[in-house]
């Protein structure tokens, strides 16, 4: 295929994506590699995780799919549906779509319906469909609605939503409108709302999307625009601000999300934005051209402190990808909605198993569910007690290497384990589990690198304080946390109770600082050198670190114990391949050296973690932590 022809059959695509006549974006898929466990891990007799296979990566799409299908044929949907947009009220999931006929009755303008759902996968499409339709003959409106966003806010139902008089010639515009119930609908007077900028601005010439937040008494607005200026297929996001959701003040400092590293879309549209609680996530569709004749589209996600100066992740990093050859989203997956319900997200999408036809008609698409692996909060554990919970956590601006999704952390962890249950001939720690699986929780904090950097030798007690804000603080849990970001001090930092007591075992993946030994040599430290273990049978440093700092949250080595080095407190000095040696070269390889310092001993009055109450099984007369209530 000649290029020529490529750039006419993206034209017509992107013809029809900004019209939101048929949006076709990349989104996701059914299969994802596993990284399975081997099955030799000697066992406690209790399950601790490790014999089962880590979550597969990114999203798992509901059996159900697709969950929203076209309507019966000549109805105003048979054509596609599209663009979902779901809310959840505590009982109901609400989605507002675009729907667009096929064209046997001489209309294929678009639409927004309404459909409701107890579980998110069954939908039930309301009877007097559709609930907003287009505009007057002339008006601004007058062809399509598309793209609804909609919020419940002070007592009403508020929605934004595209609007076109002419899919090839209009520039779009964003309307408003309000509703009781979420069926019923009033336009606003004054649309549209929001329209092209000036001539040589970013968005002169295409206002597309938008996501809208409501904070206080203002409302927060992302949109995609378009400028006359630049190629066709240079679509970005722009940011407004609003006291009343009707009259918008741009950002002068537009477009706030563009085609930069590390992703290096060729286009981004349609953002979809949430507060996580601690940041803002914002999950967009975007394509790349891969000449000669490949088109790739997929669904892109960022985050950002303020909602404005935001950070994209990569595109292998928890993207849901395309379905297998012949089914139902095989080609087209993208243009979609996230909600977070129960520190969990879910995802409705567009999904398509063709761009175009031989005539170059549309495809029909239709819409899908997927349910993140990924979990920014604790989940329900399967049994009760002291336990261990895994958090991957990265500072606001820290790059997402899917760490806790991929299987990474679930090997590293098991290696570990594995290491110390073959140690102490039974024994491990009690993991955290849900449903049988490590239960990891990913995490991004509010501050930056250099802001957590900032506390220097003390980092470890700011991302407890941090997490501790944000409900991390189980009083029968320590929280092995793998800080994705810089230290400058270390590689990894515990608490040592009764001296301090805490909950938090970190490792910094991302520490660099100097090291002087003895002899007054200087050398420079950097913790992202060390490689995770990539089985269970060969744990590295990383693995041996973890394990080191929680056995120091746990009170080793106590000041009491024999070979204690008040040089370095809550280490000994009697072997460097002792788990909890002081000094380098640090080579571990035995839990204890002699047995006589913190496992496994006969003073009774020192502390031994072999009666720790955090070991599975549960020792006869288990301790906790010196210190802890």
């Amino acid at each position: 295929m000649k290029r020529r022809t490529i750039v006419l059959l993206l034209y017509f695509i992107i013809i029809l994506i900004v019209s939101n006549i048929t949006p076709t974006s990349k989104l996701g898929s059914t299969s994802a590699t596993t990284n399975q466990l081997p099955s030799n891990l000697p066992t406690n007799g209790v399950s601790n995780g490790c014999d089962m296979p880590p979550s597969s990566p990114g999203w798992t799409k509901s059996s159900g799919n697709p969950v929203l299908d076209i309507g019966a044929a000549g109805t105003w949907d048979s054509g596609a549906v599209t663009l979902p947009d779901v809310i959840f009220d505590g009982s109901v999931y609400r989605m507002w779509y675009t729907g667009q006929g096929d064209g046997s009755q001489g209309d294929k303008s678009t639409r927004i319906g309404y459909a409701t759902s107890s579980d998110g996968v069954t939908w039930t499409k309301h009877a007097s469909n559709p609930v907003l339709t287009i505009g007057p003959s002339g008006g601004w409106d007058s062809k399509d609605v598309a793209a609804p966003y909609v919020i419940f806010d002070q007592g009403l139902y508020k929605m934004w939503y595209v609007g076109n008089s002419d899919p090839t010639t209009s520039s779009g515009a964003i309307g408003y409108a309000t509703s009781p119930d979420g069926i019923t609908w009033t336009k606003y007077e004054r649309n549209p709302l929001l329209t092209v900028g000036p001539a040589g601005s970013w968005d002169s010439a295409k206002i597309l999307g938008v996501s809208v937040l409501a904070e206080g008494n203002a409302y927060k607005m992302w949109y995609t625009g378009s400028a006359s200026s630049e190629p066709f297929l240079k679509l970005r996001i722009g940011y407004a601000t609003s006291s009343d959701g009707t009259n918008w003040e741009k950002y002068t400092g537009n477009p706030v999300l563009d085609t930069s590293p590390p992703a290096n879309w060729d286009s981004l549209f349609f953002p979809k934005v949430l507060f996580n609680g601690s940041i803002y996530e914002m999950w967009f569709s975007g394509f790349s051209l891969v000449l000669p004749i490949s088109i790739e589209f997929g669904i892109g996600h960022a985050s950002s402190k303020d909602g404005v100066h935001w950070n994209q992740d990569g595109k292998d990093i928890n993207n849901l990808v395309k379905g297998p050859p012949n089914t139902w989203d095989s080609q087209l997956v993208g243009l979609s909605t996230v909600i977070l319900q129960n520190g969990t997200y879910q995802m409705w999408y567009t999904g398509g198993d063709s761009l175009v036809t031989e005539s170059g008609a549309v495809q029909k698409n239709r819409i899908g569910a997927a349910t993140s692996q990924r979990s920014i909060g604790d989940r329900a554990d399967d049994v009760s007690g002291y336990q261990v919970h895994i958090i991957y956590v990265l500072p606001s601006d820290g790059t997402d290497r899917g760490l806790d999704t991929s299987g990474r952390l679930n090997i590293s962890v098991c290696a570990f384990q594995h290491w110390l249950i073959g140690q102490t001939g039974g024994p491990g720690l009690r993991l955290d589990l849900h449903q049988g699986a490590l239960d990891i929780t990913f995490y991004r904090l509010s501050e930056t690198n250099q802001e957590i950097a900032s506390h220097g030798a003390f980092v470890r007690d700011e991302l407890e304080r941090d997490l501790a804000a944000v409900g991390f603080d189980e009083p029968n849990k320590i929280y092995a946390v793998y800080y994705d970001g810089l230290s400058n001090t270390a590689c990894g930092g515990g608490a040592w109770p009764p001296t301090l007591v805490g909950h938090v075992a970190a490792q910094y993946l991302q520490g660099e600082y100097t090291f002087t030994d003895t002899t007054g040599t200087s050398t420079l430290v950097q913790c992202n050198t060390n490689p995770f273990a990539s089985t269970l049978t060969a744990p590295g440093y990383l693995e041996f670190a973890m394990l080191h700092e929680i056995f120091h949250t746990l009170g080793a080595a106590a000041s009491c114990a024999p070979h204690h080095t008040i040089a370095n407190p809550g280490h000994v000095s009697d072997s460097n391949r002792d788990l909890m040696y002081a000094f380098t070269p640090w080579e571990p390889s035995v839990l204890d050296v002699g047995k006589d310092d913190y496992y496994g001993h006969s003073d009774s009055n020192c502390l031994d973690l072999a009666k720790s109450v955090f070991m599975d099984p549960l020792p006869a007369d288990a301790v906790k932590p010196p210190g802890w209530p």
